[in-house]
C-alpha cells in the first residue's frame, strides 16, 4: 500500500507534529507553521494549490 496524502494529514493532527518546542502546548504560531509544512508535503507539484491531482498516491 502506497503512502497517500491522508497519512501526512493524519500525522499533522498529532500534538507532536504541531508542538515545535515540546512544551505540551500548541500555539497559533506553531499550528500555522505545522500547517504550512503539511501543505508542502501534500502539494506534490509545488504550485501552491491543492487539487485533485495532489491527492493521488505519493
Amino acid at each position: 500500500m502506497g503512502q497517500g496524502p491522508g497519512q501526512a494529514i493524519h500525522a499533522s493532527l498529532t500534538p507532536g507534529f504541531n508542538d515545535a518546542d515540546g512544551n505540551g502546548e500548541v500555539t497559533l504560531e506553531e499550528f500555522v507553521a505545522a500547517t504550512k509544512t503539511v501543505f508542502g508535503q501534500v502539494d506534490r507539484n509545488g504550485d501552491g494549490v491543492l487539487s485533485v491531482a495532489d491527492f493521488g498516491k505519493m
